[in-house]
C-alpha cells in the first residue's frame, strides 16, 4: 500500500536534512531555472511547500507536504541527482510517502484547487495565481508523479469545491487524469481539466511564451475561477 507509514519510514525521514526557508538569491535561482517570476517561489515558501536543502553534495529546492511526511529534491543548478545509481532529475527523501500530495489544498476556505503534477508546475502555479490576482481564491495541490493515485483524505478536501486538473499535454498527463478526475467526482467535487494546446506543454511552458501570449493562455487556464466566491 502507497500510502502505509512504517516505523522505518518515520526513523528515515527523523534524519532528514535542514529544510531551510529560500533566501532571496535562492528564490532569483529558481525562477531563472524554471523561466518564472520570482514571486512564484516566493508564495510557495509562504505555503510552507518550498524550502531548500543540501543533498549529496547539491544544493536543491524541495517541495513538502503540510504534513511532513513526503519530501522531494531537485537540484537548483537543473543538473540530476542520483538514485540506485541511476540519473534522475527528482529524488524523493528517504521514508518519504510519495503519494501525498504538497500544499494547502486540504484548507476549504479556498473554492477552488489547481491540481497539477509535478515540481515545476506546483510552482509555475503560484506564480500564475499571483499574476492573477487569484491568491485568495485558488489553493494549489501537487501531485508529485502522475503514475500516483489521490490519497483518500486529499479527495476528501475536495468535496463541494471546484477542482481543475492541470493536465500534461502527453499520455502519462492522460492516463493521470483518468485516475484523478472520477476520484475528485465521485467524492462530490466538481472537476474539470485544462490542457494546453502544444503537445508535450504543461503549465510551467507556458512561462516560456511571449508575454501577451502569455497572459491570455493563463487567463484561459483558470477561468474556472470565475464566479466562486
Amino acid at each position: 500500500e502507497q500510502d502505509s507509514d512504517t516505523s522505518e519510514k518515520r526513523s528515515k525521514r527523523s534524519r532528514w536534512p535542514a529544510l531551510d526557508i529560500p533566501t532571496d538569491e535562492e528564490l532569483e535561482a529558481l525562477a531563472t531555472l524554471r523561466h518564472l517570476p520570482v514571486e512564484s517561489g516566493r508564495w510557495a515558501s509562504m505555503d510552507g511547500a518550498l524550502r531548500m536543502a543540501t543533498i549529496d553534495g547539491h544544493r536543491c529546492w524541495i517541495l513538502r507536504s503540510a504534513c511532513g511526511r513526503n519530501a522531494q529534491a531537485r537540484r537548483l543548478d537543473g543538473g540530476k541527482l542520483t538514485v540506485n545509481g541511476a540519473e534522475v532529475k527528482a529524488k524523493s527523501l528517504a521514508g518519504s510517502l510519495g503519494s501525498i500530495p504538497v500544499g494547502m489544498f486540504f484548507d476549504a476556505r479556498w473554492p477552488a484547487v489547481a491540481l497539477v503534477e509535478g515540481g515545476a508546475d506546483f510552482v509555475a502555479a503560484y506564480g500564475a495565481i499571483h499574476s492573477l490576482g487569484l491568491l485568495d481564491k485558488v489553493q494549489v495541490c501537487g501531485v508529485l508523479g502522475a503514475g500516483n493515485k489521490l490519497p483518500a483524505g486529499a479527495v476528501a478536501s475536495l468535496r463541494n469545491r471546484h477542482t481543475r486538473i492541470f493536465q500534461h499535454h502527453d499520455k502519462a498527463g492522460r492516463d493521470a487524469v483518468d485516475i484523478w478526475a472520477p476520484q475528485i467526482f465521485n467524492a462530490g467535487g466538481t472537476v474539470d481539466i485544462w490542457e494546453p494546446e502544444k503537445a508535450g506543454m504543461d503549465l510551467n511552458d507556458v512561462f516560456h511564451l511571449p508575454a501577451e501570449e502569455r497572459e491570455a493562455e493563463l487567463d484561459q487556464a483558470f477561468s474556472f475561477v470565475k464566479g466562486l466566491q
